[in-house]
């Protein structure tokens, strides 16, 4: 039951640490997305993505919403509050949520200029560095340590949220794969005169920022290279020789969500022979999926915001960048996601089904309504009439969607209620003198 019907804060509506409410608002937050997004798709899709990671984070008693620094990140970044905007796309929630964003864009001021900027510029501004890529739950590392002395390393948030973002640079480095870019991450690397060891953490979600540039098939990257990875993990040890880092079983993150940004327009136009480019290249574009891999399906989708027709394997002249956003998979490994399409056949397809199915039917359901029926729903012959009778194709869609997406959302808050239960690996004592290198890292 909705506590306020007049907020628009799904939070309000919805009990989220409760599993049956929590259900509810999860599938508002995944299948409503903006509306009315020609020429604010930087910001709309910036929303999309974090609705996308509250479902998968902030759910359950336990859940990160619970926790103190996402309560004081919302009121320094007023982006990070409307993403729990109820929205919708009948034309009281439209003209709400559009009032909603409008006093966003507002508020930000002309510094962010919102209405207008990228994703990227918008994903990682200060602001956005500050108040959540920067926290402890979203860090990929434990504290960076100097050698020998083992002191810690001190970070300013935007340090912390920009050595967070890892880069899959496959313009430069065609051959480089996902996971060899995740690896990359974690090693003894020189800062000035001294050496720092960066040591892979658990965070809730990982960002990596794709640049590709396929001007060939033979290089092209597929979805499915991308669509999963193991994040490395390490544990102290010792034995008789001292104290080492070992390696720890591996934790598999999965995709939740993919975003095609805007390219650089002066590399466009520096590119020969394309001195032209599709509109809807020139908006950020953005989908979502399930942890157990399918696409998610909204509801409705904006065709500046969510156009059907792109891929992480176009082949461009120029160089194109997505913003890739993994959660740590809780659980066994019970489903093989390959094979999965990246992106899922759009519901207008199945609003054309349905409408030509009401249009064969009608003839049918005319005559059935003039047939004399029984007391209690039951036919002339005495059975119960099979065949149920819908006012409209669009109940009989809604009613599928709804199924859907339960199908589609397998987010169980219940399972998330588990999150934080694995051991954490110890930290070594600033004291620590790190004698010699972990073993068995292969890199492969």
């Amino acid at each position: 039951m909705a506590s306020q019907q007049t907020s628009n804060d799904v939070r309000d509506r919805y009990n989220i640490t409760d599993d049956h409410q929590g259900q509810t608002a999860s599938d508002i937050l995944e299948l409503q997305p903006p509306t009315d997004c020609e020429h604010t798709t930087g910001l709309d899709a910036l929303i999309v993505v974090l609705r996308r990671i509250y479902t998968a984070t902030m759910f359950g008693p336990r859940g990160l919403a619970q926790v103190d620094w996402v309560k004081e990140a919302e009121e320094e970044n007023p982006i990070l509050k409307h993403a729990w905007h109820v929205m919708g796309d009948n034309n009281e929630e439209r003209l709400a949520a559009n009032k909603a964003r409008a006093d966003l864009i507002a508020t930000l001021g002309t510094e962010m200029n919102a209405g207008v900027a990228s994703f990227k510029d918008l994903c990682t501004s200060p602001l956005m560095n500050k108040t959540f890529w920067s926290q402890v739950h979203l860090s990929l590392f434990w504290p960076t340590l100097y050698l020998p002395s083992g002191k810690v390393v001190r970070q300013s948030p935007e340090d912390r949220a920009t050595t967070n973002l890892i880069h899959l640079n496959r313009e430069h480095n065609p051959d480089l794969t996902l996971q060899q870019a995740i690896y990359s991450q974690f090693d003894v690397e020189k800062v000035g005169s001294q050496e720092v060891i960066r040591r892979p953490k658990y965070p809730l979600i990982i960002r990596v920022l794709l640049r590709t540039k396929n001007v060939s098939p033979e290089n092209r990257l597929e979805f499915e290279d991308i669509r999963q990875f193991l994040l490395p993990q390490w544990i102290e040890a010792e034995d008789e020789q001292g104290r080492f880092l070992d390696e720890d079983e591996p934790q598999r993150y999965t995709i939740i969500a993919v975003v095609r940004m805007r390219p650089d327009m002066t590399a466009v136009r520096e590119t020969p022979g394309d001195e032209s480019m599709d509109e809807e290249h020139q908006n950020d574009t953005v989908r979502t999926y399930a942890q157990n891999g399918p696409n998610i399906i909204a509801a409705y989708e904006d065709g500046e915001l969510m156009p059907p027709y792109w891929s992480v394997g176009d082949l461009r002249p120029y160089p194109l960048e997505y913003m890739l956003f993994y959660m740590r998979k809780p659980g066994e490994v019970m489903d093989d996601p390959t094979g999965l399409p990246e992106h899922a056949q759009p519901p207008n397809f199945n609003m054309v089904i349905w409408e030509n199915a009401n249009q064969a039917l009608d003839p049918l359901v005319a005559e059935l309504r003039k047939k004399p029926q029984s007391a209690e729903g039951h036919g002339p012959d005495g059975e119960r009439a099979d065949v149920e009778i819908e006012s409209s194709a669009s109940e009989t869609l809604a009613a599928k969607r709804g199924h859907e997406s339960k199908e589609t959302n397998p987010t169980s808050h219940a399972a998330q209620g588990g999150r934080g239960e694995r051991t954490r690996v110890p930290q070594p004592p600033q004291e620590l003198m790190f004698q010699r290198a972990w073993s068995s890292r292969g890199k492969e």
